[in-house]
């Protein structure tokens, strides 16, 4: 882990703000749908998990069923190359591993609470994570008389969880974090400036009658996708850009984002995410032959 940094703050911060929260991947990046669908159900069966064990004793069914999809998680995670996983808390928004993740922020509101009034910000699934563990872990976030970091891996120590880690800590870096930010979000603008000249391209080849290279609208959805995985809130914001002069451009690019978006957190595979968005990108297409007074 790395030296502590401050981990309160009022509320969630901007979709820009908490972009620039997101340093660099501290292990393996969630550069795929896969991964992201992968965390998201992480995040998730912890997040019941602390439901289930705050209502029900440790032997009902539906606590059983909790862990059972917490070791499924978790695995699942293993299987794309992660050893190990660390759910982190800073400014009371979740990241996995340096990803942030900004709507299960405010649907797990109560988890993020928990967890920080037992003195955790960071908690980490070891490689070998068995259900042993998970069982301690779901019986420590039932537990209501955990307030301090001490108190929570004695806890942990006492039942025999050697795969399952809490800290104050996060693994996010304080030095570097708005550097990184600053440069996702450049790249993204220009990614999405780029796009609009190819779009620019593709209306006239159209109006012309002309058949038009798709290449280029697949390398402009690639990068769009790209960049989506690596920093959603960077890329999702681009959205809010208007031109009058270029409405019906910035359109489809903010069309094709959020359908990338939507795409990526149904879990669809990347070639499919690619024709969902090159789909979206040109539904808007037959546009151009209407007149200008009409439109």
């Amino acid at each position: 882990m790395n030296e502590e940094i401050r981990k309160e703050a009022d509320g969630l911060e901007s979709p820009e703000d908490i972009a620039a929260a997101a340093g660099p991947s501290a292990k393996k990046p969630f550069s795929t749908a896969r991964k992201m669908a992968g965390a998201r159900e992480l995040l998730r069966s912890v997040a019941v998990a602390q439901t289930n064990a705050s209502l029900y004793p440790t032997t009902h069914p539906l606590v059983e069923q909790s862990v059972d999809e917490l070791v499924s998680a978790v695995g699942a995670l293993s299987e794309l190359g992660f050893e190990d996983v660390t759910i982190n808390i800073y400014k009371k928004t979740i990241f996995v591993e340096d990803q942030v993740f900004p709507e299960e922020s405010v649907t797990y509101r109560k988890l993020v609470e928990e967890l920080l009034g037992s003195g955790i910000s960071a908690l980490t699934m070891l490689a070998g994570f068995a259900p042993a563990d998970a069982v301690a872990l779901v019986d420590l976030l039932g537990a209501d008389d955990i307030r301090d970091i001490e108190a929570a891996k004695r806890y942990l120590a006492e039942r025999g969880a050697s795969k399952v880690d809490v800290a104050e800590t996060t693994t996010l870096e304080e030095t570097t974090k708005e550097q990184v930010g600053r440069e996702i979000k450049a790249k993204a603008k220009r990614s999405y400036d780029d796009g609009v000249g190819v779009m620019q391209d593709v209306e006239t080849q159209a109006k012309l009658g002309k058949v038009f290279d798709v290449e280029p609208l697949q390398r402009l959805v690639s990068d769009l996708l790209d960049n989506l995985l690596k920093d959603p809130a960077a890329v999702l914001g681009l959205t809010a850009i208007k031109d009058h002069d270029n409405y019906t451009l910035n359109h489809s690019i903010n069309v094709c984002i959020l359908s990338l978006a939507l795409g990526s957190t149904l879990g669809l595979d990347d070639d499919t995410l690619r024709a969902l968005g090159l789909s979206a990108l040109l539904y808007d297409l037959g546009k151009v032959r209407v007149p200008e007074e009409i439109l």
